[in-house]
């Protein structure tokens, strides 16, 4: 018990921070929330918008000219040459979006991988999710299809409604939430372990100092993980304030899911940096300028699209990117055993090195005297 009051003590010493944080998540949430309101639920069925498409086709071939002449019949496409040109243009809404025909489209087609490659700013969510689904929409037909024939009857407007999967705009704006949760989730639980863990190493408390360090380490841990569960349920209660009985939509326990493993991955991220860094000088900075680092580069504030191949491969190294992921696959219906699995293993190896630094630490300590 005693380790748990102290923790108490050193929690509400961040309390005026803590609050600040969610406060102003609950504000933006309510401002966005408000916007969806009026718009209404526009993607709940299919419907027919034209939009500025650029088309990047590297290939040149039939099958690609198909695509494109595709994409002709309801929208408006103009072809680029110059990618990173073209992103930028997307980024500044010149388009809706650019869609990219690889050298080798048609033999993806024959392997059914990575077929095509379509970026789009989230600026507009809405219109980023329409031409994705347009996208999906042509590729699957398309593959299902075995001769010209038969792609063309598929191409019918009944076939559309069936194909396409529905998304609401609450769907969209419930994944746009948990994916801007990441920052508030990192800030936090970095602020608040790190500086319980450097307040442990400096409290003065017999019974704290007399306790043994596995002891210790364990009783710390719950604690921690206790605090990041009310975190998560705080979240959750922001987005139910936010959306009321709207924010319960079929995929909520996927979300919930994915946002206690990312909580479990960053409170391992913050006890080992906590071995590494000991000055809560340190830790403050720690705790603003990776939180707002990792927000950026793992696509929590920019799409990934409008970031170079560099900062994506750095951002796989971190959790972070793996739990934006999974707020994306979850909307689209896609697996989440990948993501998921690679936020828990983050967690593993955080904690392992965490205990072998820890381990380190004492043995010179020990060594010393």
């Amino acid at each position: 018990m005693t380790v748990f009051k102290t923790y108490l003590k050193m929690f509400f010493t961040m309390k005026i921070s803590i609050i600040l944080y969610l406060s102003i998540f609950a504000i933006i949430s309510f401002g966005i929330a408000g916007d969806i309101k009026k718009r209404g639920d526009e993607m709940n069925t299919y419907h027919e918008k034209v939009y500025d498409i650029a088309v990047l086709d590297q290939e040149d071939s039939k099958e690609s000219k198909d695509l494109v002449q595709y994409f002709k019949k309801d929208h408006r496409v103009s072809f680029v040459e110059d990618r990173e040109k073209a992103v930028e243009e997307v980024y500044n809404l010149k388009y809706d979006a650019l869609i990219i025909i690889p050298k080798d489209y048609t033999q993806r087609l024959l392997e059914k991988e990575d077929i095509l490659e379509v970026i789009t700013s989230n600026t507009d969510v809405e219109n980023a999710m329409m031409i994705e689904k347009d996208v999906n929409e042509y590729l699957q037909l398309l593959l299902l299809s075995k001769n010209q024939e038969e792609f063309d009857s598929l191409l019918g407007i009944e076939n559309k409604v069936e194909f396409v999967k529905e998304i609401k705009s609450v769907d969209i704006w419930v994944s746009e939430y948990f994916r801007a949760s990441a920052y508030i989730i990192m800030a936090i639980l970095i602020m608040v372990v790190c500086t319980v863990y450097v307040n442990f190493k400096e409290v003065d408390i017999r019974n704290v100092m007399a306790m043994k360090s596995r002891k210790l380490f364990l009783y710390t841990n719950m604690a921690n993980f206790i605090f990041s569960m009310i975190l998560v349920l705080m979240i959750f209660i922001i987005g139910m304030l936010t959306m009321k009985k709207d924010f319960l939509i079929d995929h909520m326990p996927y979300y919930m899911l994915n946002v206690m493993v990312f909580s479990i991955s960053i409170l391992s991220f913050a006890y080992l940096m906590n071995q590494l860094f000991l000055k809560k000088e340190v830790i403050t900075m720690i705790a603003n300028v990776f939180s707002l680092g990792l927000s950026f580069i793992s696509g929590a504030f920019i799409p990934l699209a409008f970031l170079s191949e560099k900062t994506i491969l750095f951002a796989k190294f971190f959790p972070a990117y793996y739990y934006v992921m999974s707020t994306k696959n979850i909307l689209k219906g896609d697996g989440l055993y990948f993501s998921i699995g690679m936020q828990l293993l983050f967690s593993l190896l955080y904690i392992l090195l965490g205990i072998f630094i820890s381990n380190q630490k004492r043995s010179k300590n020990s060594l010393a005297f």
